[in-house]
């Protein structure tokens, strides 16, 4: 059975397009990146590039006690064997543990405009999006099943002449 993942920095718009794919899907979504969210809530009045280093630095010092955290975090939301749509996977052991080349579905997601830079922790997209690279370049997995995905605006009505919206591709991907 196929997994979905989708990844990506930040702000980039992950989670709507994983939530809408499951929609369309008719599958569970997991968010990998839940886990630390739910042990250390946003303060109040606590900005999102504040909140996101305190994340980066707790959850990384978890990671390093427990590196398996975040696979039974998943396992245990969703029937890892069977389908789902996973975002936030950005652990490449994680990715590794997770992930099946031959029957699995990865889309990057990135945002044009995200002002918030990548975190030290999500690094490790780099190393998981060259592994998927290097997969499909030796026929350990189908290209079709890696899509980058690039977009200027969230929403249609942002759009000038010439964009293109994380709507806009969500709808494609849906009627695809």
């Amino acid at each position: 059975m196929a997994r979905t993942f989708v990844i990506g920095t930040s702000g980039n718009g992950k989670t709507p397009f994983a939530k809408a794919l499951s929609y369309k899907l008719l599958v569970p979504y997991v968010s990998a990146g839940a886990w630390v969210r739910e042990r250390w809530p946003q303060r109040e009045g606590e900005s999102r590039e504040v909140y996101t280093a305190r994340m980066t630095a707790a959850s990384l010092e978890v990671i390093a006690k427990d590196p398996g955290v975040v696979c039974r975090y998943v396992e245990d939301r969703g029937n890892c064997k069977g389908e789902m749509v996973i975002d936030s996977v950005r652990n490449p052991r994680d990715f590794m543990r997770l992930f099946d080349p031959a029957t699995d579905t990865v889309y990057h997601v990135h945002y044009r405009n995200n002002t918030l830079p990548p975190t030290e922790f999500e690094g490790g997209l780099d190393i998981i999006e060259n592994y998927v690279l290097w997969a499909m370049d030796t026929g350990l997995m189908p290209e079709y099943s890696y899509r980058s995905v690039s977009f200027d605006r969230f929403w249609e009505r942002e759009c000038a002449l010439g964009e293109s919206s994380l709507e806009r591709i969500i709808r494609e991907v849906k009627d695809g």
